[in-house]
């Protein structure tokens, strides 16, 4: 008899008593607590969508000299200088950016010194006299320094966005310049 059960129930496609077993089984689970499966729902779409951490991403800044405000200001990421003088309210009537890239990226600790056309025009003066300016002097203007070429001269003013030369000295402080190169050139620069 055990034998006549067991050929029978192998006999008989399995898999139509299992799938129905199966289906009224989750049935039942969805059935008895409904409000599990909302939860479950509600936790799902209310999850926060992660922002690019980039274009959302904010740092400080310094702004210094002819500005309404002077201070130390918190930015986005994607801000640039121009957007930095109007948060620290725009220029005083002494103020003057003609040294200044306006459309220039801000970086974490920046510094943005503005200076008063007075000052710019004695600057304006010294770099007449063919030095280079550490602190304004173009990518091409530091390579026509001895010793300078694009490598050195982006890393001045990789330095000089961070940190603003307040000497001709410092750009010893500029990673692959040492006291030979500043030998070199130390007579041609200017801050």
């Amino acid at each position: 008899m055990k034998e006549k059960i067991l050929s029978i129930f192998f006999n008989l496609k399995w898999y139509y008593i299992i799938i129905p077993i199966i289906i009224t089984v989750l049935l039942i689970i969805l059935l008895i607590n409904p409000s599990d499966t909302k939860h479950i729902e509600e936790s799902l779409t209310n999850q926060p969508i992660m922002k690019n951490e980039e274009s959302s991403s904010k740092f400080k800044i310094d702004i210094k000299g002819e500005v309404v405000n002077p201070g130390v200001y918190e930015v986005d990421s994607d801000m640039i200088v121009l957007d930095a003088i109007n948060l620290a309210g725009g220029l005083t009537k002494d103020g003057d950016t003609s040294n200044i890239n306006l459309s220039e990226k801000l970086t974490e600790s920046m510094i943005i010194i503005v200076d008063s056309k007075a000052n710019n025009e004695s600057k304006n003066l010294i770099s007449k006299s063919n030095k280079v300016s550490l602190n304004k002097g173009t990518k091409e203007e530091l390579m026509s320094l001895t010793g300078i070429g694009e490598s050195k001269a982006l890393a001045i003013i990789e330095y000089r966005q961070k940190n603003r030369f307040t000497k001709v000295e410092d750009i010893m402080l500029v990673s692959g310049i040492g006291e030979s190169t500043f030998a070199k050139i130390k007579d041609s620069i200017t801050i």
